[in-house]
């Protein structure tokens, strides 16, 4: 029982800074455009997806004007959703950084764990909702047209729409 404990917590250690660098590629700023539509620039930009993006999947879809309004109440409100998530999850991983460099214990570290977990299940539900409000704007033409935009260009990083290549 004494040698169970220390492998326990060696592994819970491990697992915990394998986690916390999984977490820190799922919630930084430059990829959160294909983690919820969020662009290059982070959340703090307009509707939270660049301008250049949205103009793009516009036109590859041909989006009418009430689409265009709608998908954007959709960006803002995923942008409202998903910000103070992201702002959590990051206080989490700078909180399990935190309680591996000062030596804390397992169980506040898997508390940690757990709790940051949890807000990127979070996020996921959230990117799950915005897609299928997404496609539900879209008419069964752009709805294929939008599955193979997702498909030459998305490649597993979420459920935002991607960027459109001309």
């Amino acid at each position: 029982m004494k040698r169970t404990i220390p492998v326990l917590c060696a592994a819970l250690l491990i697992t915990g800074a394998a986690l916390s660098a999984q977490a820190g590629s799922h919630m930084g700023g430059g990829r959160m455009m294909r983690h919820g539509g969020f662009g290059h620039g982070g959340v703090g930009r307009g509707a939270g997806m660049p301008q250049q993006i949205v103009d793009r999947m516009t036109s590859k879809l041909g989006l009418t004007k009430t689409q265009q309004e709608s998908w954007k109440a959709l960006r803002d409100q995923q942008k409202a959703t998903v910000q103070p998530l992201f702002e959590a999850g990051r206080a989490k991983r700078e909180a399990i950084h935190q309680g591996l460099d000062n030596n804390a214990d397992a169980a506040t570290l898997g508390q940690l764990l757990i709790d940051a977990h949890k807000i990127r299940e979070q996020i996921r539900a959230a990117h799950d909702q915005y897609e299928k409000s997404f496609t539900a704007l879209l008419n069964s033409d752009q709805v294929a047209k939008y599955q193979e935009i997702r498909q030459k260009h998305h490649h597993g990083h979420g459920d935002a729409p991607p960027p459109a290549d001309d």
